[in-house]
């Protein structure tokens, strides 16, 4: 009997750092891969060529919990120090019963901002970091890798 590969809405979503797992993300987005088109001329002939032009990574953003690897902290507290590092990781995005779709690589990504949330002790939503990060490199998007335990945790 034939399987059925039915569609999925994601919302779990585990971030990688340099080959460790640094836990559940709040949320993902950005990081998509873009490239200009250029056109050439070709002669006389009424046809230009038209190929694409250097691959840009655009930036991501990231919303992580109080509950991540100690690597994640680590990476934000070196750049509010001005001791700026790159890491290389992946997303890795999974279904609801945590079986592993596909994971986005990224090379070299450079923290540019971090947002703290407010500090108000009457507030009944869990509090998540906000950081951006530039990469200068993408990798391919591999699917299905296994299954994850997820943890939620509120302040």
């Amino acid at each position: 009997m034939a399987t059925i590969s039915r569609p999925y809405a994601s919302s779990n979503y585990m971030l990688n750092l340099a080959g460790v797992s640094a836990g559940f993300l709040k949320s993902v987005e950005g990081g998509g891969v873009t490239a200009e088109v250029i056109s050439e001329s070709a002669g006389p002939s009424y046809f230009t060529k038209k190929h694409l032009g250097p691959i840009k990574y655009e930036e991501f953003t990231i919303r992580i919990g109080p509950s991540m690897n100690i690597a994640i902290y680590d990476w934000i507290a070196a750049s509010w120090q001005m001791n700026y590092s790159r890491k290389s990781g992946s997303i890795v995005s999974a279904d609801y019963k945590l079986e592993a779709q596909s994971e986005r690589q990224f090379s070299n990504a450079l923290i540019t901002e971090t947002t703290i949330p407010a500090m108000d002790g009457s507030a009944k939503e869990p509090a998540y970091l906000t950081n951006h990060q530039v990469p200068t490199r993408g990798g391919p998007v591999q699917e299905g890798r296994g299954k994850s335990q997820r943890r939620d945790w509120q302040i």
